[in-house]
């Protein structure tokens, strides 16, 4: 296992991991990041099995799991792991008897979520290294920082899940071998984000607020937030979206994870022009692009999508309106959460322990052409009173049962080969065994 503080800020790739786990008598996990071919580890989670729980909760203490997504550096994403989850609990609304009063558990997710925000705002958070926004300016170590972070948490109990979401880290339950969100990712082309950000007098140009950032919530990034402004008319806003999930028999086990890994996770191209012939079928969002002429002529707009390579799917996909691009992104986000539970189930049929079920996702992502980013993932069993072992008997059986006659595939490829050197899971896990 290798220390985050160690991991490697300078080699033009790394593919070392941080791995941990652990087990409380009630909840287990595993988590691991790294830092891949980004110059620096902007990731970072939290996790406290041990978390004092709301005054009426059916228990005394919860299991608190957090992933956090850095830009413009790491300082921020280090504040919020080490600091959200306290400020949590020391809201007034979370100490009060909760018993029956679900509004004021929500409220103390987002007074937690602003607090970190105004410490930003207010310059109480201070650089951990050199950060850049301006080349002509940057900050130093020391200076108030203006990096920012995603941040997607899970309070968990025996019999429910509360999330709370900013940015677009997912947090995901595995249910029947289906993937169902527990978090919807914050993008200016979400109907509800488009109208809150325009309503305010505020604009998004090529995906991106304020051609800034392609996110519409967030903790800090003071560069596009303004002091006179409360935090829900900020054209990027630090409330979360909130949610409770009962927990129920079917459900398998819990993910969270960055963008890095849900990215990598999925054949874009593929999706991409599948998509376009679903969202805009009269080819309406070809205007400007030169179809390549190599080959018979398209017969029609399905054969003119197929034709399209990367960089002109790209402008197509420029072209489409708002909700048209938001049900673009809807089908690629659905797909890669399905992807990540078809992965983590496949390592499950192999019996890998949790923490190399992490590090190979991790590694998976690394062969898939997408996976370029920081990538950090964990795993939470939903154990329903089992032992490890016998959750580990239970998830065996019913994968099994769910690829029916044809059996549990030996391989497993990627979505969206880097070509020479990409592995397939299969050949990861292998390798990952000493076989």
């Amino acid at each position: 296992m290798v220390p985050v503080s160690e991991l490697s800020w300078t080699q033009e790739f790394d593919r070392r991991k941080y791995t941990t786990s652990d087990f409380n008598g009630k909840f287990r996990y595993a988590a691991s990041t790294m830092r891949g071919w980004r110059k620096s580890q902007e990731d970072r989670f939290k996790v406290d099995l041990d978390l004092p729980a709301p005054k009426g909760s059916p228990s005394s203490t919860n299991a608190y799991f957090g992933v956090f997504d850095g830009h413009r550096g790491y300082t921020l994403a280090e504040y919020a792991s080490q600091t959200l989850h306290e400020v949590l609990i020391a809201s007034p609304d979370y100490t009060e008897d909760l018993s029956g009063n679900e509004t004021g558990l929500k409220r103390a997710f987002t007074d937690s979520f602003v607090a970190i925000d105004d410490d930003v705002r207010c310059q109480r958070v201070l650089a951990l290294e050199r950060e850049e926004e301006d080349r002509n300016y940057p900050q130093k170590i020391g200076d108030p920082t203006i990096s920012g972070c995603t941040a997607t948490i899970a309070l968990c109990d025996e019999t429910r899940i509360w999330t709370a979401n900013a940015g677009d880290s997912r947090a995901l339950l595995f249910r029947g071998g289906r993937a169902q969100p527990l978090t919807k990712d914050h993008t200016p082309h979400r109907p509800e984000e488009w109208k809150r950000i325009v309503d305010e007098g505020w604009f998004v140009r090529a995906g991106k607020i304020l051609g800034v950032l392609n996110i519409s919530r967030t903790l800090g990034d003071t560069g596009i937030k303004f002091l006179d402004r409360t935090p829900d008319k900020q054209p990027v806003c630090c409330i979360p979206e909130v949610c409770k999930t009962p927990i129920d028999q079917e459900d398998e086990f819990m993910v969270l994870v960055t963008d890095g890994v849900w990215n990598a996770l999925r054949n874009r191209a593929e999706l991409t022009k599948n998509g376009l012939k679903t969202v805009d079928p009269e080819g309406n969002c070809l205007r400007g692009v030169s179809v390549p002429s190599d080959g018979p002529p398209p017969k029609n707009i399905a054969q003119a999508y197929d034709k399209l390579d990367d960089a002109d799917a790209l402008v197509a996909v420029n072209n489409l309106g708002p909700e048209q691009t938001y049900a673009l992104y809807q089908t690629a986000e659905a797909d890669s959460n399905q992807n990540m539970c078809d992965a983590v189930r496949w390592c499950i049929a192999q019996r890998l322990p949790l923490e190399m079920i992490c590090e190979c996702i991790l590694e998976f992502g690394l062969s898939n052409y997408h996976g370029n980013d920081n990538m950090t993932i964990i795993i939470v069993p939903i154990l329903h009173g089992r032992t490890l072992e016998q959750w580990y008997a239970w998830m065996v059986k019913r994968i099994r049962e769910s690829y029916g006659s044809k059996g549990v595939p030996s391989k497993f490829p990627v979505y969206e080969s880097r070509g020479k050197g990409s592995l397939d899971l299969d050949q990861i896990v292998a390798q990952a065994l000493g076989k």
